[in-house]
């Protein structure tokens, strides 16, 4: 053992680096089974925002891409992965954002963790996806009725 503090900060240096890189794997392979299983993965800059803004994102992960197009709505405040003009929702102008910056302010605002791979330049796993993706909580419960809805994981109750 050493007491020499620059030789201890090497150590724990190197040890950093490699509890990284097997964080890393770990989630890679998470992202790979989801992904073949189709099962609760959000892939895209529009994906991902819809899930943060409904509450059903568990975790982000951002590969090498920033540069992700977006828009915010001014009035009901609704967030897309994709230049819109008009929002869907409301009708109103929508803003032109970084759909990066959008994703992690929400991230930050409801405590979703993320996960910045370091990978290289060619080869980054998310590529496909557009930069960025998401492991989800839940999946999304779009019923036309109320019926198909409780019909659907029970998800809502007909009273």
């Amino acid at each position: 053992m050493t007491q020499r503090f620059d030789d201890i900060m090497d150590d724990v240096g190197r040890l950093m680096i490699d509890w990284q890189a097997g964080h890393q794997r770990q989630i890679l392979a998470e992202l790979n089974e989801r992904r073949k299983e189709d099962h609760l993965v959000a892939n895209g800059a529009t994906e991902v925002l819809d899930a943060l803004q409904q509450g059903r994102a568990a975790h982000v992960l951002f590969g090498k891409r920033r540069d992700i197009p977006g828009a915010r709505c001014p009035d009901c405040g609704y967030r897309f992965g994709a230049p819109v003009e008009v929002c869907p929702y409301c009708g109103s102008r929508c803003q032109s954002v970084s759909a990066a910056q959008e994703i992690l302010r929400l991230t930050m605002r409801h405590r979703v963790p993320v996960t910045l791979l370091r990978v290289p330049a060619k080869g980054d796993p998310l590529d496909q996806a557009g930069g960025v993706a998401a492991f989800l909580r839940a999946a999304a419960n779009w019923a036309p009725s109320a019926k198909v809805a409780q019909e659907s994981e029970g998800h809502a109750q007909v009273i």
